[in-house]
């Protein structure tokens, strides 16, 4: 029963897609890139980790010594992308940033 459910479900979705895809084609619809998304205003501090390969202890400590700000959106830390897009091309934040 699972494999006919999932079968049907991979045929559905098969089809959809095509008919989409005829749909634009015929139309002329142009659908935007990923690449033209707009950019969220703000990093989370696991984007940060990732974006500088550090840890949560690095990004603390980076805001106690006054290197960056977060600021409360919703409940969460966050940070705004262009000061540490900013802070990242001068190479104010790196990992050796010790006293």
């Amino acid at each position: 029963m699972e494999e006919l459910a999932r079968a049907l479900e991979s045929s559905i979705q098969t089809a959809v897609e095509k008919a989409f895809e005829n749909a634009i084609s015929k139309y002329g619809i142009s659908v935007p890139a990923k690449e033209n998304a707009v950019t969220p205003k703000y990093y989370t501090g696991r984007e940060l980790e990732d974006l500088f390969g550090v840890s949560y202890t690095t990004i603390w400590r980076w805001e106690k010594e006054k290197l960056i700000k977060p600021i409360m959106v919703k409940g969460r830390k966050m940070y705004e992308r262009e000061v540490i897009d900013s802070l990242k091309i001068t190479g104010k934040l790196c990992k050796s940033n010790r006293r």
